[in-house]
Order: C-alpha cells, then structure tokens, then sequence
C-alpha cells in the first residue's frame, strides 16, 4: 500500500488509471468516458489503452485522451523505437508518433472476424497472428454437453522484416 493512496483515492472522482513514475505511484482520473480495457501499452511518458469496442486511449500523468484512429483497433504493442504500433480491423498495422502512418498492409481476409488479434515487435520484425476463438455447434449453448467446439476461420501467423508480410506454415497436430 502506498501511504498517501487514502488522500490519492479522496481526489479521484471516478475510474482512474494508476501509474508508477519515479518510484511514487499516481493515478489519473478517467473523464473521458466508460471504457472496458482489453490491451495495455506502457511507454516511456505515455500509456496506452486499447478498448473491448476497439477505441484507443492516450494516459498520460495529467490526462486520460481518446485518440483519433483510422479504424476499429483489435491489438497494439510498444515498437523497438518505443512508439506505439497498432493493427486496425482491414487496414493494417500503423505506427503513432505525432499522426498515425501506414507501415504494412492487413495480410488476412476480414470476414467473421470470429477471431483475436495479437501483435508483436522484436529484432527488427513485426508479428500478427490470429487466433480463432471456439464456437459452440448450431443447437449447444453454454454449458455445453459437447467438448467440440467448431471453428469458422483458420490460425494465421505473419513476420514482415520490411514492408511485406510473409505468412508462417503452422502445423496441425495429428
């Protein structure tokens, strides 16, 4: 516990953000509007939110801001240059320094979207890959006598080392 957390939790005056930034924690409050958090991204003076409805948030010590995005964002990750990156429903994975700009095209089809996004930066390399989340066979509800589960899209993995993505074989398991 953080001894001044009782007078810190007296000034906020609704959902807040806590930070940790030379040793001492902070929170911002949110005035922005209620959000469900799906994604966080820390930066160096700045984090970042991405939003279950797919909006992006700005934090900062001072301010909680909706940022103005090019789509419906579904996954963001730090850079190797420490700018935040982000990958937009059919668009592709743009980066935010000051406005946001284009690096690399969307390499899958955008259609059930039935499907969670992750995105990654290492090496020099940006990583997408999708996962497809279980759906239950036409007539089974939750809870489910079934353990089978269908599936309307397919994994997918992508590196691009330039401008270009370059899809990954998986294997399925026999």
């Amino acid at each position: 516990n953080h001894p001044k957390r009782p007078q810190m939790e007296a000034q906020i005056q609704g959902d807040s953000f806590w930070y940790l930034a030379n040793g001492r924690w902070g929170a911002v409050t949110n005035n922005a509007g209620k959000i469900f958090v799906e994604e966080t991204v820390a930066l160096k003076e700045k984090g970042y939110v991405r939003t279950q409805k797919g909006g992006l948030f700005e934090i900062t010590e001072s301010s909680v801001s909706k940022l103005e995005i090019p789509g419906v964002c579904e996954a963001i990750t730090k850079s190797l240059d420490g700018t935040l990156l982000a990958s937009f429903q059919g668009l592709g994975v743009f980066e935010f320094k000051d406005n946001w700009h284009k690096l690399l095209e969307c390499p899958y089809a955008d259609s059930e979207r039935d499907f969670e996004v992750h995105l990654t930066a290492e090496r020099g390399c940006i990583a997408l890959a999708v996962r497809p989340d279980p759906q239950f066979p036409p007539g089974a509800g939750w809870p489910s006598n079934s353990s089978h589960f269908i599936y309307n899209s397919r994994p997918g993995i992508w590196i691009a080392d330039g401008q270009e993505w370059k899809s990954v074989a998986i294997l399925a398991p026999r």
